[in-house]
């Protein structure tokens, strides 16, 4: 019983290390958002439902970041600050590789995302996200 006693606390301060710890792929689109946004909110109604089901999704994975409070994510290097939203930043191992400022309307909005990815996500990421995809 003694035993269990140590090792009780030692395993739960390390279950909840583990669960806040931010988990990335190597590749991952930040979408920074803020409640006050109308255009996030246009973003989320026509796009952000779906997002999940699409091709674009394997190679860049969606993590929302709330805008409001300011700050960034842990871990991330960006080239310039994040001043309006939404703002979408395109990462290639936790690097920026590209963003898209402002929302533009759904149909501009994939075109500029399909530019980003094509130009910033190497080929080899761009391979294994299709590999490991399912995006269902």
């Amino acid at each position: 019983m003694g035993i269990m006693k140590k090792l009780l606390p030692i395993s739960c301060a390390t279950l909840l290390l583990l669960i806040s710890v931010r988990v990335f792929s190597a590749s991952e689109l930040l979408m920074f958002n803020a409640d006050y946004c109308t255009w996030c909110h246009k973003w989320e109604e026509e796009i952000g439902g779906i997002y999940h089901l699409t091709a674009e999704s394997c190679d860049a994975p969606l993590h929302r970041f709330d805008f409001t409070y300011g700050g960034m994510p842990d871990a991330v290097t960006i080239e310039q600050p994040v001043t309006y939203t939404p703002t979408f930043v395109l990462l290639q191992d936790r690097q920026e590789v590209g963003r898209i400022t402002g929302y533009p309307g759904a149909d501009f909005f994939w075109v500029e995302l399909n530019q980003l990815i094509k130009d910033g996500l190497s080929a080899e990421t761009r391979q294994a996200n299709s590999s490991n995809c399912s995006n269902s």
